[in-house]
């Protein structure tokens, strides 16, 4: 999957707060992100150190959210660098 920058919502007590992730894997009722910076997760006390990935609930991303910060982008094009397929050419002839 290529990689996709998008919005952490969180709903707490003191309001909704949001962190840039990338989106990194689908499940059916899941996301896997990957923490740009040391993010807060659902839970009590429950953190993601920068660079680890978790799943989350598709409820709790949002993909469409604008524009990301330069950091964000500079991110995802290190990722989709990193997860882009060697191209080989081959040396047997169809026929």
């Amino acid at each position: 999957m290529t990689p996709i920058p998008a919005l952490l919502v969180l709903q707490g007590w003191h309001g909704v707060s949001t962190q840039w992730v990338i989106v990194v894997g689908i499940t059916p009722a899941r996301f896997r992100i990957r923490a740009i910076t040391r993010t807060r997760l659902a839970g009590r006390n429950r953190w993601l150190s920068a660079g680890s990935s978790a799943l989350v609930p598709r409820s709790a991303v949002r993909t469409e959210a604008g524009a990301p910060p330069p950091e964000v982008i500079e991110a995802v094009r290190a990722l989709r660098a990193a997860q882009r397929p060697i191209r080989t050419t081959s040396t047997m002839e169809k026929k």
